[in-house]
């Protein structure tokens, strides 16, 4: 995830025998004495028939910039009282410039941040401030490859009730 940027991902669970399932989140970033809202994420518990299916959403601060992952731990709890788990890793880095390799055939375009492109060439845009630091900008770089397209025509003429050897392959009619 990035900081300054907000994140989503749903997270699903199925109950394999059709049982009703509840589906909650804990971890640093969540605080469960305000229902699951805080200033970090979003992760409300759910209950729903078989299949639950909840959205994680995320905006970490420039402050939370980690090299150490912070941990989501999701339960599904049955109405059997069966109950699953998975802790998810989630790191938070900052913005990083982009560089992008891309080839398009001659006569088309490639569409860099709202232009169209046909030319061969390095391309350089500012997409963003960074989030984290106003003196720093996102820089996403495009490095354009523009390849002809290869094809042969070519005609010939052969008699009558007689074949013409074409790469290998016998022809007896005329034709594309």
């Amino acid at each position: 995830m990035y900081a300054g940027k907000n994140n989503c991902f749903n997270i699903s669970g199925i109950d394999s025998l059709g049982d009703s399932i509840t589906i909650s989140g804990s971890g640093i970033m969540l605080d469960s004495i305000y229902g699951g809202q805080s200033s970090y994420g979003t992760f409300a518990s759910k209950i729903d028939d078989s299949i639950v299916s909840q959205q994680f959403c995320w905006t970490p601060s420039c402050s939370q910039i980690s090299s150490s992952p912070y941990l989501l731990s999701v339960e599904l709890l049955d109405k059997n009282c069966n109950y699953a788990s998975k802790t998810f890793l989630i790191y938070v880095d900052s913005l990083k410039d982009n560089t992008i390799n891309a080839t398009i055939c001659k006569g088309s375009y490639y569409n860099f941040n709202g232009k169209q492109l046909d030319s061969a060439a390095t391309y350089i845009d500012t997409v963003a401030s960074g989030p984290c630091n106003v003196n720093s900008s996102i820089i996403e770089t495009l490095n354009l490859s523009v390849d002809t397209p290869s094809a042969s025509y070519f005609s010939a003429n052969f008699c009558p009730n007689h074949d013409y050897n074409f790469n290998g392959k016998l022809l007896t009619t005329a034709g594309n």
